[in-house]
Protein backbone atom coordinates (compact mmCIF):
# COMPACT_ATOMS: atom_id res chain seq x y z
CA UNK A 1 0.00 0.00 0.00
CA UNK A 2 1.33 3.38 -0.97
CA UNK A 3 0.74 6.18 1.49
CA UNK A 4 1.44 9.86 1.09
CA UNK A 5 0.45 12.59 3.49
CA UNK A 6 0.79 16.35 3.19
CA UNK A 7 -0.52 18.28 6.15
CA UNK A 8 0.19 21.93 6.79
CA UNK A 9 -2.55 22.86 9.22
CA UNK A 10 -4.21 21.20 12.16
CA UNK A 11 -7.01 19.09 10.74
CA UNK A 12 -9.74 20.19 13.09
CA UNK A 13 -12.03 21.58 10.41
CA UNK A 14 -15.58 20.29 9.96
CA UNK A 15 -15.01 17.13 11.93
CA UNK A 16 -11.67 16.43 10.29
CA UNK A 17 -10.20 14.91 13.40
CA UNK A 18 -10.82 11.19 13.00
CA UNK A 19 -11.63 9.09 16.05
CA UNK A 20 -9.36 6.22 17.02
CA UNK A 21 -11.58 3.85 15.03
CA UNK A 22 -11.78 6.04 11.93
CA UNK A 23 -9.23 6.39 9.16
CA UNK A 24 -8.92 9.88 7.69
CA UNK A 25 -8.70 9.35 3.92
CA UNK A 26 -9.02 12.86 2.48
CA UNK A 27 -9.26 16.37 3.90
CA UNK A 28 -8.57 19.99 3.04
CA UNK A 29 -9.67 23.54 3.74
CA UNK A 30 -11.26 26.21 1.54
CA UNK A 31 -11.45 30.02 1.63
CA UNK A 32 -8.17 30.43 3.55
CA UNK A 33 -9.20 27.88 6.15
CA UNK A 34 -12.71 29.20 6.77
CA UNK A 35 -14.34 25.90 5.76
CA UNK A 36 -13.18 22.37 5.20
CA UNK A 37 -14.04 18.87 4.09
CA UNK A 38 -13.08 15.45 5.37
CA UNK A 39 -13.68 11.89 4.21
CA UNK A 40 -13.19 9.12 6.75
CA UNK A 41 -13.63 5.34 6.81
CA UNK A 42 -14.92 3.43 9.83
CA UNK A 43 -16.14 -0.16 10.07
CA UNK A 44 -17.27 -0.41 6.45
CA UNK A 45 -18.85 3.06 6.35
CA UNK A 46 -17.47 6.09 4.49
CA UNK A 47 -18.24 9.48 6.06
CA UNK A 48 -18.26 12.98 4.51
CA UNK A 49 -18.20 16.18 6.55
CA UNK A 50 -18.21 19.76 5.23
CA UNK A 51 -18.52 22.99 7.14
CA UNK A 52 -16.91 25.86 9.01
CA UNK A 53 -13.56 25.43 10.71
CA UNK A 54 -13.54 24.14 14.28
CA UNK A 55 -17.32 23.74 14.36
CA UNK A 56 -19.85 21.02 13.73
CA UNK A 57 -20.21 20.30 9.99
CA UNK A 58 -22.98 21.94 7.98
CA UNK A 59 -23.36 18.71 6.02
CA UNK A 60 -22.49 15.20 7.18
CA UNK A 61 -23.21 12.18 4.98
CA UNK A 62 -22.44 8.48 5.40
CA UNK A 63 -22.70 5.55 3.01
CA UNK A 64 -21.66 1.91 3.21
CA UNK A 65 -18.32 1.41 1.46
CA UNK A 66 -19.82 -1.38 -0.63
CA UNK A 67 -22.33 1.14 -2.09
CA UNK A 68 -20.20 4.31 -2.27
CA UNK A 69 -19.37 5.78 -5.67
CA UNK A 70 -15.60 5.32 -5.50
CA UNK A 71 -13.11 5.75 -8.34
CA UNK A 72 -9.74 4.26 -7.39
CA UNK A 73 -6.48 5.21 -9.05
CA UNK A 74 -6.13 2.93 -12.11
CA UNK A 75 -2.36 2.57 -11.69
CA UNK A 76 -1.30 4.83 -14.56
CA UNK A 77 -0.62 8.58 -14.93
CA UNK A 78 1.89 10.97 -13.44
CA UNK A 79 -0.32 11.45 -10.37
CA UNK A 80 -1.87 9.10 -7.84
CA UNK A 81 -5.49 10.08 -7.34
CA UNK A 82 -8.87 8.91 -6.10
CA UNK A 83 -12.40 10.25 -6.05
CA UNK A 84 -15.24 9.45 -3.66
CA UNK A 85 -18.77 10.73 -4.29
CA UNK A 86 -21.67 11.10 -1.89
CA UNK A 87 -25.30 11.65 -2.86
CA UNK A 88 -27.83 13.73 -0.96
CA UNK A 89 -31.13 13.96 -2.81
CA UNK A 90 -30.50 15.68 -6.15
CA UNK A 91 -26.99 16.72 -5.08
CA UNK A 92 -23.71 14.90 -5.53
CA UNK A 93 -20.51 15.83 -3.68
CA UNK A 94 -17.41 14.30 -5.28
CA UNK A 95 -14.21 14.73 -3.30
CA UNK A 96 -11.05 14.12 -5.30
CA UNK A 97 -7.44 14.28 -4.19
CA UNK A 98 -4.13 13.64 -5.92
CA UNK A 99 -0.40 13.90 -5.51
CA UNK A 100 2.44 13.63 -8.02
CA UNK A 101 4.33 10.35 -8.21
CA UNK A 102 7.51 12.40 -7.99
CA UNK A 103 9.08 11.62 -4.58
CA UNK A 104 10.28 15.25 -4.34
CA UNK A 105 6.72 16.57 -4.56
CA UNK A 106 4.73 16.62 -1.33
CA UNK A 107 1.79 18.80 -2.33
CA UNK A 108 -1.66 17.27 -2.35
CA UNK A 109 -4.20 18.83 -4.73
CA UNK A 110 -7.93 18.38 -4.79
CA UNK A 111 -11.36 19.70 -4.19
CA UNK A 112 -15.08 19.06 -4.27
CA UNK A 113 -17.22 18.93 -7.39
CA UNK A 114 -20.82 19.73 -6.48
CA UNK A 115 -23.53 18.66 -8.93
CA UNK A 116 -27.28 19.04 -8.96
CA UNK A 117 -29.28 16.63 -11.12
CA UNK A 118 -26.08 15.65 -12.96
CA UNK A 119 -24.92 19.20 -13.76
CA UNK A 120 -21.88 20.59 -11.99
CA UNK A 121 -22.90 23.76 -10.16
CA UNK A 122 -19.67 24.45 -8.27
CA UNK A 123 -16.09 23.29 -7.80
CA UNK A 124 -14.24 24.16 -4.63
CA UNK A 125 -10.43 24.01 -4.94
CA UNK A 126 -8.54 23.09 -1.78
CA UNK A 127 -6.44 25.84 -0.22
CA UNK A 128 -2.82 25.50 -1.31
CA UNK A 129 -0.96 23.31 1.15
CA UNK A 130 -4.06 22.17 3.05
CA UNK A 131 -4.61 18.85 1.30
CA UNK A 132 -4.41 15.50 3.07
CA UNK A 133 -4.68 12.26 1.12
CA UNK A 134 -3.80 8.77 2.21
CA UNK A 135 -3.80 6.37 -0.71
CA UNK A 136 -5.52 3.54 1.14
CA UNK A 137 -7.20 0.39 -0.11
CA UNK A 138 -9.86 -0.11 2.59
CA UNK A 139 -12.80 0.85 0.37
CA UNK A 140 -11.49 -1.27 -2.48
CA UNK A 141 -10.98 -4.28 -0.16
CA UNK A 142 -14.52 -3.87 1.19
CA UNK A 143 -15.94 -3.84 -2.33
CA UNK A 144 -13.82 -6.87 -3.35
CA UNK A 145 -14.99 -8.78 -0.24
CA UNK A 146 -18.56 -8.13 -1.43
CA UNK A 147 -17.68 -9.67 -4.82
CA UNK A 148 -17.32 -6.39 -6.70
CA UNK A 149 -14.57 -5.47 -9.16
CA UNK A 150 -13.90 -2.22 -10.98
CA UNK A 151 -13.62 -1.82 -14.74
CA UNK A 152 -11.07 0.95 -15.27
CA UNK A 153 -12.51 1.81 -18.67
CA UNK A 154 -13.53 5.27 -19.79
CA UNK A 155 -16.24 5.50 -17.11
CA UNK A 156 -15.07 3.25 -14.24
CA UNK A 157 -17.91 1.26 -12.71
CA UNK A 158 -18.08 -1.41 -10.01
CA UNK A 159 -19.83 -4.66 -10.98
CA UNK A 160 -19.84 -8.29 -9.84
CA UNK A 161 -16.45 -9.89 -10.43
CA UNK A 162 -16.24 -12.36 -13.28
CA UNK A 163 -14.71 -15.80 -12.77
Amino acid sequence: MIQRIAVTAALCVAGMTASAEETLLMACTFKDGATGVSVTFDDGIVHYAYGPSKQEPDLALSEPAVDIDYTPWPGVSSSIWEAIAFTNGDFRYEVGMSFARDPESIEVNGGISISENGTEIAFLHCDTGSGYFVYDDQIEKTKHAAGLCVDHGRDPKWAPCEG
